[in-house]
């Protein structure tokens, strides 16, 4: 008996699946552009917030007495959250005076400026200060 040799016969790959790998791809890629997109618009919105609502606590006068110049701002998203108010806020604040937390209703008046509203300031020994939207700014402030 002769050894039997078997023959196989290689059929060409199709690519089918290729074009349909390139389109999720692409997808997933513009997916990811838009994402980033919108995280670096809410970062520098989120910033230009802070940075003026900064503003409007270092010309709040109890702010300016007991905290001094803010060195170092952040916000308490947790504590901010318990807030009915959208616009209400807490930040912990460090200053070459000392150091606080402040919960504060912050009004937009125009797209460059926050006002302060009422608000508290708690310093570290434990002191609650309130203020409102009424008071004097510090560069108001006789000296």
């Amino acid at each position: 008996m002769l050894p039997v040799r078997a023959r196989f016969v290689a059929f060409p790959r199709r690519q089918q699946g290729s074009a349909l790998g390139w389109i999720l791809g692409l997808l997933a890629v513009g997916a990811l552009l838009i994402a980033l997109t919108v995280i670096g618009l809410l970062m520098m919105g989120w910033s230009l917030f802070t940075e003026q609502a900064q503003t409007a606590l270092q010309q709040q006068p109890d702010v300016a007495e007991h905290i001094g110049h803010i060195q170092s701002m952040d916000v308490d998203l947790v504590a901010s959250s318990e807030y009915d108010d959208s616009d209400t806020f807490v930040f912990r604040l460090s200053g070459d005076r000392g150091k606080g937390r402040v919960r504060a209703r912050f009004i937009s008046t125009d797209a460059d400026t926050e006002t302060l509203g009422e608000g508290e300031l708690t310093l570290a020994s434990g002191r609650v200060i309130r203020f409102g939207p009424n008071d004097p700014p510090k560069s108001d402030i006789d000296k």
